[in-house]
């Protein structure tokens, strides 16, 4: 589902009199799904569109203004979220904003958008859509994990000046997972929740790198109660599809016999077959994706403190 509603009354007057009112069931909406949705800073504004920096990591967002979710729906969301609001928040330059984050193909003015901020990296032809304005405040932007750090000037960098590496005389610990993928960590222990749906499929392809988080996470908080796999799409070659996080269902589940007889044997026995082979399958996949997990696990656990940081002119 893209979102969870509750039912409610919805006020009116009367024909009747001017006192009187009347009560009509109605839909508010109180949250919106939380596969494939993060947090940014409105970063630029044009005509028709604009471009928002992820709160996450070093990257832009490309976005149609006319995403903008409507104010009656932002004034609910945010009352849900404990945020209320008495007027809109209006689009601009530097507002906090919660939106879903997928890959789009093409895009010329994104793909020159990122041309400018990527300095040589991995083009992402990255998209928001159903933007949900914030209160300023919402998103922690910076945080200091350490006041008073002293440390030695290892390198300095031949292509700008004062520039370089510091290396640090004490390691520091970074910002937590809950504080850098609130919304991802918020996803995975609502999954853990028994009123939570089974499988939560999400609504578009994201980049790798936003597959990464979801998956380090499951593994980090799951429990081993969440499994992740992706959802094939058609003519879709460059990515594996749309992420999906599924319910381990306990074992020794028990299943219903049936009465005796030939044909029930021989179904039985197709059954067993199919089944047998449909778990070599699933034994195989499983295999290749802890493969890569335990990869994704060395590469993260590489950085779990900071031990030199990067200066340059602006320090």
């Amino acid at each position: 589902g893209s979102c969870r509603a509750f039912p409610t009354h919805h006020t009116t007057p009367t024909e009747e009199g001017e006192g009187e009112l009347s009560e009509t069931k109605a839909i508010r909406l109180v949250a919106t799904s939380l596969a494939g949705r993060t947090e940014g800073i409105i970063h630029a504004v044009k005509d028709g569109f604009g471009f928002i920096h992820l709160a996450e990591r070093p990257v832009d967002a490309y976005f149609r203004t006319y995403e903008l979710l409507p104010d009656s729906i932002q004034k609910d969301l945010l009352g849900a979220m404990g945020k209320p609001v008495d007027n809109p928040i209006r689009l601009e330059v530097g507002m906090e904003v919660q939106f879903d984050l997928f890959v789009q193909k093409g895009g010329q003015g994104f793909q020159s958008r990122s041309r400018q901020r990527g300095g040589g990296h991995e083009k992402e032809n990255l998209k928001a859509q159903r933007l949900l304005l914030l209160p300023p405040g919402t998103i922690l932007q910076t945080k200091v994990i350490a006041s008073a750090a002293r440390g030695v000037v290892t390198k300095e960098d031949p292509k700008q000046t004062y520039a370089g590496l510091i290396e640090l005389d004490e390691e520091y610990k970074p910002m937590t997972q809950e504080e850098r993928h609130p919304l991802v960590v918020e996803l995975v222990k609502s999954m853990l929740r028994s009123d939570f749906p089974d499988l939560m499929v999400f609504p578009e392809i994201q980049s790798p790198k936003e597959d990464d988080v979801v998956l380090n996470l499951v593994e980090a908080l799951g429990m081993g109660s969440i499994q992740c796999s992706h959802l094939p799409m058609v003519r879709e070659s460059k990515y594996a599809g749309r992420l999906q996080l599924a319910k381990v269902k306990e074992p020794g589940a028990t299943v219903a016999e049936n009465g005796g007889g030939e044909d029930n044997a021989n179904t039985d026995e197709a059954n067993v077959a199919a089944s047998e082979e449909k778990q070599v399958t699933e034994d195989r996949d499983e295999e290749k994706e802890k493969r890569e997990t335990k990869k994704r696990r060395r590469k993260k656990s590489q950085s779990k403190t900071i031990k030199s940081i990067r200066y340059d002119k602006h320090c």
